[in-house]
């Protein structure tokens, strides 16, 4: 229940063991710092090859289920090299795009019903056109590519703009 955060990368922003956030409590005014383990937050989805490995109760916006896949490292994921090698056989990629930083601050605070009456939180997805040589990070970083949608989701209203 936070009215202020703050976060970063802890160590290298090349290769970060990391990410910390501050939170300030509604109740007591007190700022706590907390720590999550980066390698909890380098996965994306892909398009199932198998019902087994499926992830319960999420599709991709095509309708098909997906399993997850975890990058071995920060570099990798950021240099997109398991996205690339998925493309290459021709399976859709969720989520490779998006920093762990960002998952971070999905998982914890983006709850439904957090308490946050002040504010109108957007969410936002850009979508491009993808040169399969390009990881989806060094894209990112570049921003080179033609925007093709953009849709925004906010709060209050609770409401998608497209």
């Amino acid at each position: 229940m936070a009215n202020y955060i703050d976060y970063t990368y802890i160590g290298k922003v090349s290769d970060p063991s990391g990410v910390m956030v501050w939170e300030q409590n509604y109740e007591t005014g007190e700022i706590e710092e907390k720590v999550y383990n980066i390698k909890d937050y380098l996965y994306f989805y892909v398009d199932a090859t198998n019902k087994a490995n499926t992830v319960d109760g999420m599709t991709s916006q095509r309708g098909t289920d997906v399993q997850l896949v975890k990058a071995d490292d920060f570099k990798s994921f950021k240099a997109g090299v398991k996205a690339l090698e998925l493309n290459s056989l021709g399976l859709n990629t969720y989520e490779s795009d998006i920093a762990p930083i960002q998952k971070v601050m999905l998982d914890h605070y983006g709850v439904d019903n957090m308490k946050a009456p002040k504010w109108n939180l957007a969410l936002y997805d850009i979508e491009t056109d993808v040169k399969t040589e390009d990881s989806f990070m060094k894209m990112r970083d570049e921003a080179t590519s033609i925007i093709n949608a953009i849709s925004v989701w906010y709060a209050k209203p609770n409401k998608f703009f497209e």
